[in-house]
């Protein structure tokens, strides 16, 4: 039985997503293909919900696979945890690079 990984970053900017069957990379693409916006999407920390769903789906249809067939979702991180952690620059201004 294969392992099949839908793998998607959705946080900042090129958010993208991938496919990974057996600890193997099947297909990965950028959002910015398909949308035409640089990056994706704002390189926001707040922004984690804009899910590159034209990605996914360009690489379920060239995986030949359908979303009942993915077993694990991999998500890039938890953006909730960026923010606890993170000590932002009392000089960057809100909705900066990577800001709240």
């Amino acid at each position: 039985e294969q392992m099949i990984v839908l793998g998607i970053n959705s946080v900042y900017h090129e958010s993208s997503a991938s496919i990974v069957i057996d600890g193997r990379i099947v297909v990965a693409a950028e959002e910015e293909r398909f949308n035409r916006y640089k990056h994706g999407k704002p390189a926001n920390v707040d922004n984690p919900h804009l899910l590159p769903l034209q990605a996914i789906k360009f690489c379920l249809i060239d995986a030949n696979l359908h979303p009942d067939d993915i077993d694990l979702i991999a998500f890039s991180f938890d953006p909730t945890l960026r923010e606890k952690y993170f000590k932002f620059d009392p000089i960057s201004l809100t909705g900066d690079w990577g800001s709240p």
